[in-house]
């Protein structure tokens, strides 16, 4: 039976289609559910949160539903709940969004318990869902993977519900925290911006697939100098990267995505990308085989709304 950990923040992702508004408990819900629904009995699941008071009564509810998932480690706060508006125009195309996202810390008293874990899952959800001091501790005492997803780490709190760009100065000692790192392209040039590194990612978004992962390369041989094994680039409906250690040299996977005719919701995507990779590299060691199944789960989630579960909907896509 594997442990597995999960850190950050849950949030209410709220949704304005067509004049109508459908609300969803997101955060760290969309990994969570995407391993729950993989690992089945084969895992136990901690989710390590801070939620409002309020929203805890019905967040809660949610996540039981995944008969895996020990909720005792989700604790209450006053503070006000974390929410996230997105609205989309009459194709159902994303174009604005509105945020308050209220930078909680999960403290270290709550990660302790749970520093046996086969996997501790660190991801940032509202930028600071976990201090550095915190995170070194972690790293240093954790006896499994930990993995890290730098999302909403490169933001400072929101600005009348925009995302304003943290001043980061790049800390070799940050990335040295974890032992697989994921992140969007525009995620990575941004945390490495401030650093020599940056000569290589500079406006690595404007690049097509082969430069991009030509440039990444070099900024991937420093990185991998230090603890991290393994090194996720996602770049959306183009795919993705998997930059790793192999016989003293960096190699380089990618996978192109599935394609669909229309897309329903890409919220969660990038989580059950996250979710798809850890579950199959935790099964098989296999780097290659990890990203291709999560290339194409991820790819799959666009075809429906909301969390990973059981029904049939989902499990057309796992079982395909």
């Amino acid at each position: 039976m594997k442990k597995i950990s999960i850190i950050g923040n849950i949030i209410l992702d709220k949704y304005y289609k067509h004049g109508r508004k459908k609300e969803n408990y997101g955060g760290i819900t969309y990994i969570l559910s995407a391993l729950s629904v993989l690992f089945g009995r084969e895992a136990d699941i901690f989710p390590i949160s801070i939620i409002n008071r309020d929203h805890f009564k019905k967040a809660v509810p949610v996540l039981k539903k995944y008969k895996n998932v020990n909720t005792g480690f989700i604790k209450k706060t006053d503070r006000p709940m974390n929410y996230f508006s997105m609205y989309f125009d009459k194709e159902e195309k994303y174009y604005n969004y509105y945020c308050y996202l209220n930078n909680i810390a999960i403290p270290y008293c709550m990660v302790k318990p749970h520093l046996d874990s086969d996997l501790i899952i660190v991801t940032y959800i509202t930028g600071d869902d976990i201090r550095f001091k915190d995170l070194t501790k972690l790293s240093e005492n954790a006896q499994g993977l930990v993995f890290g997803d730098i999302h909403h780490f490169i933001y400072e709190n929101p600005v009348n519900g925009i995302k304003p760009f943290k001043q980061i100065k790049f800390r070799k000692e940050w990335v040295d925290c974890f032992d697989i790192i994921q992140g969007t392209a525009f995620e990575w040039e941004f945390l490495l911006k401030n650093s020599p590194l940056n000569k290589y990612t500079e406006n690595l978004v404007q690049y097509p697939i082969k430069e991009m992962e030509k440039r990444f390369s070099q900024a991937a041989k420093h990185i991998l100098k230090g603890r991290p094994e393994i090194l996720l680039l996602t770049d959306g409906k183009f795919g993705a990267f998997a930059f790793y250690k192999k016989e003293n040299r960096i190699v380089s996977s990618f996978k192109k995505p599935r394609s669909f005719k229309k897309i329903k919701d890409t919220t969660g995507c990038g989580d059950t990308f996250s979710g798809a990779f850890l579950y199959e590299y935790m099964k098989t060691g296999d780097i290659k085989k990890a990203l291709n199944f999560a290339v194409y789960l991820s790819s799959c989630k666009t075809q429906v709304f909301g969390l990973w579960d059981s029904s049939p909907k989902f499990n057309r896509y796992l079982f395909s």
